[in-house]
């Protein structure tokens, strides 16, 4: 048995996440499946480009230091750099609002031209906020408050289903969407920097200029290597909504968004429980014992294989018949589109513990080049196919070529661990 190699605590501990993770996903689904009945896919389309590029911007503001925060030996040095890193996403937030507000007074044009989807003044926003929650649970995950991460999870998913629902039920618009999106994220937000009030205040006064500029200086790798790296990596991923609504539209958009919320959503929540307890061991095993974590990582991919193929193969052959069943008319088309990006969910899969491990073996020069091919090939392939094939075919494609991609990812980095035991 696989999990008796892990050790008990560390198994105990993605089953406690794993526990919350079903209860937020159940929770996630069923209001997602009320929202579809008032929203449109073209609705759900334009939420989820606006959300990828956010998240693609979300990747810079902070210059990458919350990364480094959480490789650093030392909890203040980490928890420094984790503040400090907020501090610029602020800045740079506000930079980028200050942009928008030029655009808006003194070239209108232009303005309505990179508005064309709508709701651009809403960005800096939504980047700071998805920036100050996600790099919570960073600094969560580093202590190892399990509960903690838990309850702001369950917090982010519940704050942000009952805001929707109020705008499905009372107006059930676009507009409506969108701000209740970014009201769930402001309530979350709230509620954690209330929380910490006390340890963010006494983090902000601990920290010296000296302190500051030295943490800058011995973490230069981060933002030299990790903010184009994490842009295109997340490019390659994250911006899929992007690039599917530049080339085939906000319909098919958001029957992208919607396949990954009902099928895929579950399966990265039990990614993520695996990796929020992998974190909390990683350390300790780099530094002492690199054969041992060579030897976990791979009893960890095991694990994760076992996990998918049976949870893949169900929905390959069930997920077209359930849907004609559970779903509206018109969402149809999800239960059709599942099998053409299984391949790439799986790969992708496989490869979540070395993703957490890249970072202390310091291979951010080798990822940002590995990243930027990658997404050029995603790039090429939807551009002088899009208008040769259909939506479908041209996904498929992408999803064969990611996913030899990250094999060939997943093959060199064990083999560089190997040779680094």
């Amino acid at each position: 048995m696989l999990l008796k190699k892990l050790d008990r605590k560390y198994v105990l501990d993605i089953f406690r996440l794993l526990k919350w993770s079903v209860i937020i996903q159940a929770l996630q689904l069923a209001g997602t499946f009320i929202l579809t009945l008032y929203f449109t896919k073209e609705n759900f389309g334009a939420l989820s480009f606006l959300v990828s590029v956010s998240t693609i911007f979300e990747m810079a503001v902070g210059l990458q230091y919350n990364t480094a925060a959480i490789v650093n030996e030392k909890a203040r040095s980490a928890r420094s750099l984790m503040l400090i890193s907020t501090g610029m996403a602020m800045l740079f937030s506000a930079i980028i609002l200050a942009t928008i507000l030029f655009f808006y007074f003194f070239t209108p044009a232009l303005y309505n031209t990179i508005n064309s989807y709508g709701f651009i003044a809403l960005l800096p926003l939504i980047i700071i906020t998805n920036f100050i929650f996600n790099n919570g649970i960073l600094l969560l995950k580093y202590a190892g408050k399990i509960r903690d991460i838990n309850f702001f999870r369950a917090l982010y998913v519940v704050a942000m289903l009952l805001a929707k629902l109020v705008a499905a039920l009372v107006w059930g618009s676009l507009a409506s969407l969108i701000y209740a999106h970014l009201i769930g994220l402001l309530i979350t937000c709230v509620v954690f920097a209330f929380r910490f009030r006390h340890q963010i205040i006494t983090g902000y006064r601990q920290i010296t200029y000296s302190e500051a500029l030295l943490l800058l200086k011995t973490n230069y790798r981060f933002p030299k290597y990790s903010i184009l790296s994490n842009i295109i990596s997340a490019a390659a991923t994250i911006s899929f909504p992007i690039l599917i609504t530049l080339f085939f539209g906000l319909h098919n958009n958001g029957v992208y968004y919607l396949t990954t919320i009902f099928i895929f959503q579950p399966l990265l929540l039990i990614m993520q429980a695996i990796s929020d307890a992998f974190l909390q061991k990683i350390k300790l095993m780099f530094y002492e014992n690199k054969q041992h974590l060579l030897e976990f990582i791979k009893t960890q991919q095991k694990i994760i294989l076992q996990i998918l193929i049976p949870y893949l193969i169900i929905a390959f052959i069930a997920g077209e018949f359930l849907f004609s069943y559970l779903m509206p008319a018109q969402w149809l088309e999800i239960g059709k589109f599942i099998k053409f990006i299984m391949l790439y969910y799986l790969v992708t899969s496989i490869y979540v513990p070395f993703s957490i491990v890249a970072d202390y073996m310091n291979q951010q020069r080798f990822l940002m080049i590995f990243n930027t091919s990658l997404f050029l090939f995603q790039v090429a392939a939807l551009y002088f196919l899009h208008s040769i094939f259909d939506f479908t075919f041209v996904i498929l494609t992408i999803s064969i070529i990611t996913a030899i991609y990250y094999g060939f990812i997943n093959f060199y980095m064990l083999r560089k661990l190997k040779l680094q035991t």
